[in-house]
Formats: C-alpha cells, sequence, structure tokens
C-alpha cells in the first residue's frame, strides 16, 4: 500500500531519543564529533545482543512497551533490574503468556512494528536534514554574495575616492591658484596701463589749454584791442642731433609754447613751425646770418628754455641759438594761426584717440576680469562638485565596508549553526540505525532460541528515492519523488512510504530590465561649428536576480557642423561730424 509522507509531521507520538548506544560510540570513537552516517552493515556488523539488549534498554527507561519489555525478558532471560523483574511478575499474574512460537510471533510483529517507526523516523530525519541543509545553502550562498557585492561597492567607493582627490588636489593646488594668480596680474596691468594713459590724457589736456592761450596770442584781428603780436622765427641746428629747429622770437608765445608736453604735440610744433619758415623763405622774407656768433636777447629779452629731453624724440629746444641759426622776420599772421589751429586740431585728436583707448581697454580690463572671475567660478564650482563626491563615495565606502562585516559576520553565525546542526542529524541518523539494528538482532535472537524450526521472514526492502520534475523553473514549485519495492515483506517489518513531496527550486525568478520608449531629440547645443543632440529613455523595472541588463539610457549625435565663419556686417554710417578746421 502507498502511504503518502507529508514532510511537516507531528512527531509527539513517537518515543523519545534513544541515547546511548556504545555501538556508534564505537564506530566513532576515534572522531571529536559525528562527521558521517554510517552504514547498516557496519553497525549490524558491530551490534552484538549485549548491544542491542543495552539500546532496548534505554527505550525501555522512556515509558514505551514495558509489558513488552518484560516479555522480551521472560523469552530470553535478561532480567537486570528490580524494575523489569517486577514488570515480569505483573505481567505473570495478571494474563496468560503465550508458550511456543505463538509467544515468539507475538514478539516478532511488536518488534516489526518498532522497526517500522525506527525507519519512519530515521527517513523523517532525514527529509529534515535535507531540507535544512538546503535552506541554509540557500541562506549561506545569499550572503556570500551580499558580502561579494559589498566587497565591489566598496572597491568601487575606494576608486571613486581615489579620482576626487586627484581632482581635488588639481584644483586646489594648481588651477585654481594660477587662476586667481593670472587675475591679480591682470587687474594690476589694467590699472597701470589705464594710469599711463590717463596721465597721457591729462598731458594733452594741458597742452589744449596751451594753444587756447597761444591762439589768443596770435590773433589777427584788426581792431585796436587786438595784441600786435608778429613773431620772428628763428632756425637753428640742435646741439647734439645736427637736426634744425625752429624757434618762436617772441617771449609770450615762446613761453606759452615751452609748456606742450606731449611729445606728439612738439613733433607737430614743430613740423608746422617748419613749414612756416620755409615759406616765408620762399615768400622772399629777410633770412640773414646773426652777426655775432651768439645772438643777442636784447631785442626780444631772454629766451627762457622750461623743457625736457624725450627719449623718443630729443627736446625741440635743447640748446641755445648758435651761429649755424638764420632769421626769418614778419610771418605772415593768418598762416601762422593756422599752422597752431592744426596743431590744436591734432592735439584735439591725440585726446579723442586717448578716450578711445581709454573705452576700449576699460572694456577689455573688464571682460577680462569677468572672463577670469567665471573660470575660477566654474573652477570653484567643480571643485565643490568633486568635494561633494569625495564626501559621498567616502560614506558610501564605509557602509559599503561595514555591510560586508555584517555580513560576513551573519555568514559564520550560520555556518556555526549549520555545523551544529549537521552534528546533530548525523547523530541522530545513526542512533535510529543503531535502534532498527538493535531491534533486527533481538527478533533473531528470539528465534534462535525456539529451536530447530526455521522461520523464514523478510523486511520491506525499498529503492532509493527518484526525483521528477519540478513543476516551476524557479521561484518555488514543488517535485514528487517516488521509489519502488525491491523486496515484498514477509512476516518483517512493512514498508515505508513510496511517495514524497517537496518544494522545490526556491530562487526567485529573473527579472529583465524594461525601459520605456525614447524621447524626442533635443535642440542643438551649438548653432554652427558643431553641437550635440540627445534622446533619453526611462528605466520602468530594474534588473534583479540575474535579469538582462539595461542598455543605453541616453544617446547624443553631432549636428550643426558647419563653419561658423561668415562675411562682415556693418550697420548704416551715422551722420557726419563737425570739420575739424574753419578753413584750409
Amino acid at each position: 500500500v502507498q502511504v503518502h509522507l507529508v514532510i511537516q509531521i507531528e512527531m509527539a507520538g513517537f518515543p523519545g531519543h534513544i541515547l546511548g548506544s556504545f555501538v556508534l560510540l564505537a564506530l566513532l570513537s576515534n572522531e571529536a564529533c559525528c562527521t558521517r552516517v554510517a552504514t547498516k552493515e557496519e553497525i549490524m556488523a558491530a551490534t552484538t545482543t549485549e548491544s542491542a539488549w543495552v539500546t532496548l534498554g534505554n527505550t525501555f527507561k522512556s515509558g514505551l512497551r514495558k509489558e513488552f519489555l518484560a516479555l522480551l525478558q521472560s523469552r530470553l532471560g535478561h532480567v537486570s533490574s528490580k524494575e523489569s523483574r517486577a514488570n515480569l511478575r505483573a505481567v505473570t499474574q495478571h494474563q496468560a503468556e503465550p508458550t511456543g512460537y505463538a509467544a515468539v510471533d507475538k514478539a516478532r510483529d511488536m518488534l516489526n512494528e518498532m522497526m517500522e517507526e525506527a525507519q519512519m523516523k530515521g527517513e523523517l530525519e532525514e527529509v529534515k536534514c535535507f531540507e535544512f541543509d538546503r535552506k541554509q545553502e540557500a541562506l549561506m550562498e545569499e550572503v556570500r554574495q551580499d558580502v561579494s557585492m559589498a566587497n565591489e561597492q566598496a572597491a568601487a567607493a575606494r576608486a571613486e575616492i581615489l579620482e576626487a582627490q586627484e581632482h581635488i588636489d588639481h584644483l586646489e593646488l594648481e588651477q585654481l591658484p594660477q587662476q586667481k594668480k593670472e587675475l591679480v596680474q591682470h587687474n594690476q596691468e589694467c590699472m597701470t596701463y589705464i594710469a599711463d594713459l590717463r596721465h597721457q590724457r591729462d598731458i594733452v589736456i594741458a597742452d589744449l589749454g596751451v594753444m587756447e592761450n597761444v591762439l589768443k596770442l596770435t590773433d589777427c584781428g584788426d581792431d585796436a584791442a587786438a595784441p600786435a603780436a608778429k613773431p620772428d622765427f628763428l632756425q637753428c641746428e640742435r646741439c647734439r642731433s645736427g637736426k634744425r629747429a625752429v624757434l618762436v622770437q617772441h617771449h609770450p608765445v615762446g613761453k606759452a609754447l615751452a609748456q606742450i608736453r606731449s611729445p606728439e604735440a612738439r613733433r607737430a610744433l614743430q613740423t608746422g613751425l617748419s613749414q612756416l619758415y620755409d615759406e616765408q623763405a620762399e615768400d622772399g622774407s629777410e633770412s640773414q646770418e646773426p652777426d655775432n656768433a651768439t645772438l643777442s636777447p636784447s631785442r626780444w629779452g631772454e629766451v627762457v628754455l622750461n623743457v625736457s629731453d624725450v627719449p623718443e624724440e630729443p627736446d625741440a629746444y635743447d640748446c641755445l641759438p648758435d651761429n649755424k641759426c638764420t632769421l626769418a622776420s614778419n610771418p605772415n599772421c593768418e598762416r601762422l594761426r593756422d599752422k597752431f589751429l592744426l596743431i590744436q586740431a591734432g592735439i584735439e585728436d591725440k585726446k579723442d584717440e586717448l578716450d578711445e583707448m581709454l573705452s576700449n581697454k576699460h572694456r577689455e580690463c573688464k571682460e577680462g576680469k569677468e572672463n577670469l572671475e567665471a573660470q575660477i567660478a566654474a573652477t570653484e564650482d567643480a571643485l565643490k562638485k568633486w568635494q561633494t563626491k569625495l564626501a559621498t563615495s567616502t560614506e558610501a565606502l564605509n557602509e559599503a565596508s561595514l555591510e560586508s562585516h555584517l555580513k560576513n559576520n551573519h555568514h559564520k553565525e550560520l555556518v556555526t549553526d549549520y555545523s551544529k546542526t549537521q552534528e546533530e542529524c548525523c547523530s541522530n541518523k545513526n542512533m535510529f540505525k543503531s535502534e532498527l539494528c538493535a531491534l533486527e538482532k533481538i527478533r533473531g535472537e528470539l528465534y534462535k532460541m525456539e529451536g530447530d524450526k526455521i522461520e523464514f521472514f523478510a523486511d520491506c526492502d525499498v529503492t532509493d528515492w527518484t526525483e521528477g520534475e519540478c513543476s516551476v523553473s524557479c521561484g518555488g514549485g514543488m517535485q514528487q519523488l517516488v521509489r519502488s519495492i525491491v523486496v515484498h515483506p514477509n512476516k518483517g517489518a512493512a514498508c515505508p512510504p513510496l511517495q514524497m513531496e517537496r518544494s522545490c527550486n526556491l530562487d526567485p525568478c529573473p527579472v529583465d530590465c524594461e525601459l520605456g520608449d525614447w524621447s524626442g531629440w533635443s535642440g542643438c547645443s551649438s548653432e554652427c561649428g558643431g553641437g550635440v543632440e540627445q534622446r533619453t529613455r526611462d528605466v520602468k523595472v530594474q534588473p534583479a536576480h540575474g535579469g538582462d541588463s539595461c542598455g543605453e539610457t541616453s544617446e547624443a549625435k553631432a549636428c550643426n557642423i558647419q563653419a561658423c565663419d561668415a562675411d562682415c556686417e556693418l550697420s548704416d554710417w551715422n551722420e557726419w561730424g563737425t570739420c575739424s578746421k574753419a578753413c584750409g
């Protein structure tokens, strides 16, 4: 008869543990703990009638079948205790004891029942230990994977820490100090250059004031209030360079012209005076050599020279007239005034040029400063990002390291529990086999003591379990196990269950990644010179338990790769400005 064996079975009805079998101790006497389940042949070879009786004695102490044990004692003659003898007397007084083979058959039936119970306990122990091994090994494997994953996370976090430290060192120690240094140098250069331009502009403005005075002194009006400024020109060679210079022989005008400081105005003044001197000579004006080696200042008064040498161009008034000077008198007033007006216009042009240079320099300095400050801000922002990444990676490293240690300690606890339970399973299996062998030994001894009658009996023998297919490939299913009868029982122990059902494939099923649809392409990042367009897609389901990983979640492609070169485009002309001269 096939009996369906349920794994979770109530064992309260079975007898207590049968301990103390010296057969098992003899087999494992050289081992510190039970590490191997002995075979039935090994146990039977070491089992004697005395050792079998000790095993049944331990069973008797648990309160099981006292009247049966008394019967066996009466048949085998092993009455070893007062309690046993009292039980034997009680059985003799209260019931008629069977005699001969009838008594042996009754004892055999009771022994067969006990063997069946011992076999059932052994098989339940096998199932319990198998389930424990499977679950515990799965737990230990899961914990080992957790430790491996934590170690990988710790290694990745450490790599990120090293990368962040490298970038932080570069930004803090090299790039940021260099950018700040360039900003300081830029500001200092701008301050120096602008100060120099302002100084030149101040000189030019002062020269314009001088020219205003000169123009007032050379007013060619005919009214009585007009000054009678009719200077003569003196042409000399310079003492050091030998170049000619034209001096104005008029004390107020000469004194005013001596106050001109800008090199450009001085060169323009000399050019204009030289041209005027030559025009006077061409018109037939008087030109003569001075009588003495040194011109007398009695007519014009002392000529005061208050000038400085300029490295680019030596001073026009660097020496007193000598015998190489020639005199041109009575120049044309209008021509002289026009020359001074041209010189004034040139100085005004220089002022406008300096104003434009100042404006451009201010703009360039502002743009350069803003550019450098933007670079510094970008560097500081990048530094903050790397510092944040360093902190995040450090935290991740600490968490992964802690997780690794905790999981490792958990694994040690699982291994300890696993080893302890394995030892208990090993001991229990050997104990149940020892009990079964003891019962079989005593049953055989009973028939030997009854005389010459040979009684043939056989216990049921079955094959090993054959595993069927699991109902599912993952996520937990059920599996059928079957076995068949090899030897049918004949007055021996009945057959154990031939079918069993157990759980299988308890590992969770793999979960593949699921991605959403692609978004539209973004706008190009640049109108020319090469830009980038991007598109993305979301992850709907993250992969798990070895499922397929996600593919790319973003894509980019080049766009607007044409060059940014273009023709110059100018605005319309503005209105004409005023003329720099009234005439000429």
